[in-house]
């Protein structure tokens, strides 16, 4: 835990995947207001489920994610995908 930033997000022992075939498990993280975060990995790897998954858009097989409500930051949260070859 920072003690000078706010949670965000938390994330517990996440498994995700599709029809229980399990893509990655036990992500654990927490996102504090004010950091970059930046998520890169091969093509099939999970990114977009990761972000599905942050999103409440798709369920995770198993863990918990903690979305934080922090009014008082009013701050909007812009997320950006970007893919680049050889990475």
């Amino acid at each position: 835990m920072n003690a000078n930033y706010p949670n965000i997000i938390t994330v517990e022992n996440l498994a995700a995947g599709y029809q229980n075939n399990i893509v990655w498990q036990d992500a654990n993280f927490t996102i504090y207001h004010g950091e970059f975060v930046a998520i890169i990995g091969p093509n099939g790897s999970g990114k977009t489920t990761l972000f599905r998954l942050l999103l409440g858009m798709q369920k995770p097989i198993r863990g918990n994610i903690i979305r934080y409500l922090i009014p008082y930051l009013n701050a909007a949260i812009h997320i950006s995908v970007s893919c680049h070859k050889g990475i």
